[in-house]
């Protein structure tokens, strides 16, 4: 997967979030699993994160992430609670998790203004993170 191959998710006109957890403890995650290849050339991949669930490069400026402090896991709610705009997309994220089985994690990650569709990837999950669920919001209010 290059870095700026098909397929595009970016929705810079949209207020839409993507939203991805863990499956299981952080500390089994590689270190790098979402460090930036900068470096890289066209075809090599933007991370490892984007490579898994087979899309290039994201905007960095719209992304957040929380963790546990201790890694354990919590309820996602209380992950997604302090993120942006989350007021209008927790609960509907919460639901979703809870029916992918990621009702507790210990880490969110979030990329707003991009609305990742796994039927163009054919990717739901990869060993480490499992894809949730794109959700609109609306950012003025």
């Amino acid at each position: 997967m290059g870095r700026y191959g098909p397929p595009h998710f970016a929705a810079m006109d949209e207020d839409v979030v993507s939203i991805w957890a863990t499956k299981g403890a952080l500390a089994d995650m590689p270190e790098n699993y979402f460090e930036v290849n900068y470096g890289g050339g066209d075809d090599e991949p933007w991370n490892t994160f984007s490579n898994d669930f087979g899309f290039g490069s994201y905007d960095d400026d719209f992304v957040e992430a929380n963790c546990t402090e201790d890694w354990r896991t919590v309820p996602i709610g209380e992950l997604l609670e302090p993120l942006s705009d989350s007021l209008h997309f927790k609960e509907a994220a919460i639901r979703l998790a809870e029916q992918a089985g990621l009702g507790s994690t210990c880490y969110v990650k979030l990329l707003y203004h991009f609305r990742y569709n796994p039927e163009a990837t054919g990717v739901r999950e990869s060993k480490y993170m499992k894809f949730i669920g794109t959700f609109s919001y609306d950012r003025d209010k």
